[in-house]
């Protein structure tokens, strides 16, 4: 059933500037018929943006049920040693290195910035990596000499650590020690390349010393490359599965 509802639209606005003064005059409107549907589940006439919005809503909420990929287990947030993060900045680095066409030697992922407490085993729907990542963050890579890197693990470490692959490292009360990268001992004066959020690398969870690298964007938007990598890992007949924990307390 198909109701029409008369709305006004307002075409024209001339602004007109007199000495110091703004005025706002209307120079033409026209109205238009628009067709305002009704919602056959629950049969309440629908609004002029509900009526337009309803059939991508159904496309969307089809879309968001839809499973990417294959989890083997369990994956919990939990802290720095919690393999939801781990497989997240193992997700970064694949990612990274494929788009920007270079060897990424470590990621993060704060915590804080895991929306999800798991990821249950079983089909994953898309929608749940909407809930795991809400943000519209961009995955960028920092190049870090290991002096400066092992200020940053410092303050990552005073924070309880935080999830990351390629990188291992032991925390106690002054800060991170033991750092290996790539299983080689940290280096202070090479040059490391560093996946994170651009959140993050613009300073954002008091992680203001990250401000002063600079930043490769790739372009992709964090959610995009987990998703990406997900469907990369189904497609290629495998379950997601992280590797086993990196972070020594």
């Amino acid at each position: 059933m198909i109701y029409r509802q008369k709305i006004l639209l307002l075409l024209g606005i001339v602004l007109l500037l007199n000495a110091c003064q703004k005025s706002l005059q209307v120079v033409r409107f026209e109205e238009e018929n628009i067709e305002v549907q009704i919602d056959n589940r629950t049969e309440n006439t629908l609004g002029f943006l509900d009526s337009l919005l309803l059939p991508y809503q159904e496309f969307l909420s089809d879309s968001m049920t839809q499973p990417i990929a294959l989890v083997q287990e369990d994956l919990l947030k939990a802290d720095a040693n919690g393999k939801l993060g781990v497989l997240m900045s193992k997700a970064m680095i694949n990612r990274a290195e494929n788009l920007l066409d270079q060897k990424v030697d470590c990621a993060f992922m704060n915590r804080g910035g895991i929306r999800v407490p798991m990821l249950k085993a079983g089909p994953l729907a898309l929608g749940r990596v909407y809930e795991l990542m809400p943000f519209d963050n961009y995955l960028v890579v920092l190049e870090i000499p290991g002096d400066s890197l092992q200020k940053v693990l410092n303050i990552i470490a005073l924070k309880g650590g935080w999830p990351a692959y390629g990188i291992s490292y032991k925390i106690n009360d002054q800060g991170a020690t033991d750092i290996t990268i790539d299983n080689m001992p940290i280096e202070g004066q090479r040059l490391y390349q560093v996946a994170l959020s651009d959140y993050i690398a613009n300073g954002g969870d008091k992680m203001t010393i990250l401000k002063q690298f600079e930043q490769k964007n790739t372009g992709l938007g964090l959610r995009d490359a987990f998703i990406e990598y997900f469907i990369m890992i189904n497609q290629s007949g495998q379950a997601i599965m992280p590797d086993p924990h990196i972070v020594v307390r």
